[in-house]
């Protein structure tokens, strides 16, 4: 057990097999996630996942399995202030002749749009990978004074050059709703198609911003305080 701070680091595990793998069950808790942040930023580990230890109460735990090519967590169970996730993820990397991949069920509820860092960066780090991800979020708000009836049901996967979102649907985000879903094969063939809906535009764009497009930032205010009603096409060339 170690940690900065009040951060209390608990791993249980051996090491088994040839190659190595570590196994066994992770824990961290911390009241003040901020020292710990800093510490990690001390290491040279910045990026929006280490931008969430700002002071919020973290507690995490996990079935850890790591060897040097893969990192697998199951039965993660994640508390940062209000927000919790639970869920299965596996990350697999790149080796020759063969791509890496990434696989996650998430769910979440209590998570607030605006107080998310930016995550462009981090899943442009995904792009030479494949990835399957199931998320589904209840009680999701924009901003502190939002509601919490939101809810966020994805259903995407990559292989190569090809896309799938088998669904991509946004419900009563502060009265916004998106849906989307088609496919866009390896050769280009195909389409992603669907609706952008909202009574003002931020939440819709906050989201895109957060996860997607940072640019959408430098948008005007009177576009994000805007009605929003759009039919989105997405196709390949």
């Amino acid at each position: 057990e170690f940690g900065p701070g009040d951060a209390v680091l608990t791993v249980t595990a051996q090491m088994v097999g040839a190659p190595v793998r570590l196994t066994g069950p992770v824990a961290l808790n911390a009241a003040d996630s901020e020292p710990l942040g800093r510490y990690l930023r001390r290491l040279g580990l910045e990026g929006p996942l280490t931008a969430l230890l700002d002071g919020r109460r973290i507690e995490a735990a996990a079935d850890l399995s790591a060897a040097a090519s893969s990192l697998s967590l199951r039965n993660l169970r994640l508390g940062l202030g209000p927000a919790r996730i639970t869920g299965n993820a596996r990350y697999t990397a790149a080796e020759a002749g063969a791509r890496g991949r990434f696989d996650a069920q998430i769910r979440a509820s209590g998570i607030d749009i605006a107080a998310l860092p930016p995550l462009g960066t981090t899943l442009g780090s995904l792009r030479d990978h494949d990835l399957a991800l199931t998320l589904e979020a209840r009680d999701v708000r924009y901003g502190p004074a939002g509601s919490g009836n939101g809810t966020i049901a994805a259903s995407i996967q990559s292989d190569g050059s090809s896309l799938v979102v088998d669904s991509l649907d946004v419900a009563d985000l502060a009265g916004a709703s998106a849906k989307l879903s088609g496919r866009i094969g390896a050769d280009g063939t195909g389409r992603v198609s669907g609706r952008l809906k909202a009574p003002v535009a931020a939440p819709l764009l906050g989201l895109l911003e957060r996860v997607w497009l940072g640019e959408i930032r430098l948008l005007p205010a009177f576009l994000r305080d805007a009605p929003l009603d759009l039919a989105v096409t997405l196709d390949r060339e």
